[in-house]
């Protein structure tokens, strides 16, 4: 992780004026709770409480609510901030609060990701934030596995079995006699040699196929899908989605983030597996139909054009949460 710089903070970089005095205080509460917090930025915090009464009244407000949450405090875990793990876990714990500070303020939100890291727990093969890994497993099927996703793996036993459990994959799968089962969420994809995109979605999974075909066994029904086909299904239903160019299928893999009439909270949930920061978005524009392409390269660009683009507004809590709202 960066150092931060010895200069003074202020809780939205880009527009501070336009956050509330809670939004700010939040903002202070977690910068301060950064081990690497600097006087400078106390002195600032300390001209912020003087500046008027109301933000003293809001600071004390969200100390109650953080006093309230000690099993999330990082300040025990602050001496073991030496250690990289050690910090990053930290650092996610500080994102988990400011979330939960959000919306027990009542600045209602909706947290697009989960601690980084955690995914990895129980998997065989993951990624960070950004990174994209390609894995030949022992039948000499391929995988491409997304930005922070994990799968576990079984290959023994006459069994050709992949789970997902996080993220995105796409398979290409070598031909065999024995079926290529991919888990994720309520449902199975089988497959014998064919290639295709698997997603886990916050309700379910999305699979497109690229080539060949697939079958997909959920909710007790099986559905088989050709090439350009895109199937949704979750706990409760199936869902036929439009059918697709099979070039766009996987194209995240050429770091290429493609959509078209994409709901923006949607369109923030991958861009925040490319990104250090954890997002939220207001579910008044969580809605907001986006069409274009971004480089996953560079999803800090993404936001801006986002920002830019759409009625929207983003403020920053420190170096790791971003909040998205109405302009």
């Amino acid at each position: 992780m960066s150092q931060h710089p010895e200069t003074s903070f202020t809780p939205d970089l880009s527009s501070p004026q336009k956050q509330s005095p809670d939004e700010q205080a939040i903002a202070w509460l977690v910068r301060l709770q950064d081990d690497q917090a600097s006087e400078t930025d106390r002195r600032a915090w300390s001209a912020w409480m003087d500046q008027n009464p109301i933000h003293a009244q809001s600071w004390r407000k969200i100390q109650r609510i953080w006093h309230g949450m000690e099993d999330l405090a990082p300040r025990r875990a602050s001496t073991t901030f030496r250690h990289r793990a050690l910090r990053q876990r930290a650092w996610s714990t500080l994102a988990t609060a400011a979330a939960v500070l959000l919306v027990v303020a009542g600045i209602t939100s909706i947290s697009l990701h989960h601690s980084p890291g955690l995914h990895c727990l129980g998997a065989d093969y993951c990624t960070r934030a950004g990174e994209l890994r390609q894995i030949t497993l022992a039948d000499g099927s391929r995988i491409s596995l997304g930005a922070a996703s994990a799968i576990s793996v079984q290959m023994e036993n006459h069994q050709r079995q992949v789970t997902l459990r996080h993220g995105e994959g796409f398979f290409d799968v070598a031909p065999d006699t024995t079926p290529f089962r991919v888990k994720a969420a309520a449902g199975e994809v089988r497959v014998l040699g064919t290639s295709f995109n698997l997603r886990l979605e916050p309700a379910g999974a999305r699979v497109a196929v690229a080539s060949g075909q697939v079958e997909v066994d959920t909710l007790g029904h099986q559905v088989t899908l050709n090439p350009g086909q895109v199937l949704h299904y979750d706990t409760s239903r199936l869902q036929r989605l439009p059918d697709v160019d099979v070039n766009s299928i996987g194209l995240w893999r050429q770091k290429r983030l493609l959509y078209q009439n994409t709901p923006l909270g949607e369109v923030l949930r991958d861009l925040e597996r490319y990104h250090s920061a954890r997002f939220s978005v207001d579910p008044d524009v969580a809605a907001i139909p986006v069409t274009g392409i971004f480089s996953a390269s560079d999803p800090e660009a993404a936001l801006h054009s986002i920002v830019n683009s759409f009625p929207v507004r983003m403020s920053r809590y420190t170096h790791f949460f971003i909040r998205i709202s109405a302009n």
